[in-house]
């Protein structure tokens, strides 16, 4: 594996998997939580919509910098669609 493809796994296990829950009083839970007995249903009031599209922005940034530069099939850093450097 390589040390991008393992910084992406690693971005990845960021990811929040569920809405906030409260086992003893699901009143507490996330509105969105399956769970959720409050009055106001389905509305993420927890973050983790926030969060995620936080981990999937840092992916597409780690993904962005190490596009293959053209002419020497080799990891660039890349800033506005551009390879400026190569990595390595």
């Amino acid at each position: 594996m390589s040390d991008t493809e393992e910084l992406l796994k690693i971005i990845e296990s960021f990811r929040k998997k569920n809405h906030y829950h409260v086992e003893e009083d699901t009143w507490y839970s996330c509105p969105a939580h399956p769970e959720y007995s409050g009055n106001d249903p389905h509305n993420c009031l927890c973050g983790l919509l926030e969060h995620n599209l936080k981990v999937d922005k840092a992916l597409q940034i780690v993904r962005g910098l190490t596009k293959r530069a053209p002419d020497k099939g080799q990891a660039a850093v890349v800033k506005d669609n551009q390879a400026i450097a190569p990595c390595g």
